[in-house]
């Protein structure tokens, strides 16, 4: 690319009629693909959704620890990928069960049990 403008520096821009897909209020216009019904951010597990406390490291190596403080370690771990899973599969249940900003069937939103927190 040269340093200097010139008529030929950049390439020839396209040309085709703008298709619109909406209507002046902002509705799909019939015919149009639809997305689904999951959240444009995916699958992401936010700070609400995950578990009040997170275990803190690994505990592989069981070194100056009893037996049953390196069990309670691994089980707080196994509870909050629980926990985290579940959150993910409840944001799937509940996309799939009720449309974003749908409050017509409030039974339709998926709760965590609240032992697992």
């Amino acid at each position: 690319m040269s340093q200097h403008y010139s008529a030929q520096q950049f390439a020839q821009r396209r040309v085709s009629p703008s298709q619109f897909i909406a209507d002046k209020r902002g509705h799909l216009n019939p015919g149009q693909k639809k997305k689904s019904c999951d959240s444009p951010w995916g699958m992401h597990v936010n700070t609400w959704d995950m578990p009040c406390h997170l275990p803190g490291n690994n505990v592989d190596n069981p070194t100056a620890r009893s037996s049953t403080g390196f069990k309670y370690l691994q089980k707080q771990k196994e509870l909050a990928l629980a926990a985290m899973d579940l959150a993910k599969t409840n944001k799937t249940k509940r996309s799939l069960a009720q449309a974003p900003g749908d409050r017509s069937n409030p039974d339709a939103t998926i709760h965590p049990p609240s032992d697992l927190y």
